[in-house]
């Protein structure tokens, strides 16, 4: 299934995707969904950011910038940096290099505590592509990644949220800038990232519904 979130006169709704349009639905996190029997054509739709995260979580596997070498990590980005797929970055001005990163990233679809790797999956709504832009030369003085990631639309998300991903553990990404592919990666760097699975793990001690981690 293929879950949206559109800008409407009414105001930000969420729709399922059916053949060529989108069919409204009342909330997507309910057990069960439940359609409001409106919908409206896929041609014109204007599509947000999946969700509006409360917690948007990062997962370090690099070595810090002073070289010693810790577990894998979590951190925290802004919750206001999310943006939609259309919306346009503000990138930082002289504070050096911009990049983007293109990621595979989970929507958390039921509140939890104390995930393991077993019932990991359990929580999870879908997934989605989340562009974690950063400022790349701050990062030397900045180990928690807040202030390098914090700028404005840092966290572009979507354009919706795919909930039949068979093999989550095994999804590239590509970033284009301007048409033009700049970087491939995913989540088939296993070795680096270690699964998704385990990234929920690692990841906050609770959590909630429409929470991100990439």
């Amino acid at each position: 299934m293929r879950i949206a979130r559109l800008e409407t006169p009414e105001g930000p709704r969420s729709a399922v995707a059916v053949d060529d349009r989108w069919d409204f639905i009342i909330d997507p996190f309910a057990r069960e969904i439940i359609f409001t029997g409106d919908s409206t054509p896929m041609d014109g739709a204007v599509l947000l950011a999946p969700v509006q995260p409360g917690l948007v979580v990062g997962i370090a596997h690099n070595l810090t910038n002073n070289n010693h070498v810790l577990p894998i990590q979590a951190w925290q980005k802004s919750a206001h940096t999310v943006a939609g797929p259309g919306d346009e970055i503000l990138a930082q001005r002289g504070v050096g290099t911009v990049n983007v990163e293109g990621e595979l990233a989970v929507v958390i679809g039921r509140s939890a505590t104390g995930l393991t790797v077993e019932n990991a999956f359990d929580y999870v709504l879908g997934f989605t592509v989340a562009n974690d832009v950063t400022n790349v030369d701050q990062v030397p003085v900045d180990e928690k990644n807040f202030q390098s990631k914090s700028g404005v639309n840092y966290t572009p998300l979507g354009p919706w949220i795919e909930t039949e991903v068979t093999d989550p553990e095994n999804v590239s990404t590509e970033v284009a800038i301007n048409g033009e592919v700049r970087a491939r990666s995913g989540s088939v760097n296993a070795d680096r990232k270690q699964g998704q699975k385990r990234q929920l793990k690692i990841g906050p001690p609770t959590i909630m519904e429409g929470d991100q981690i990439g």
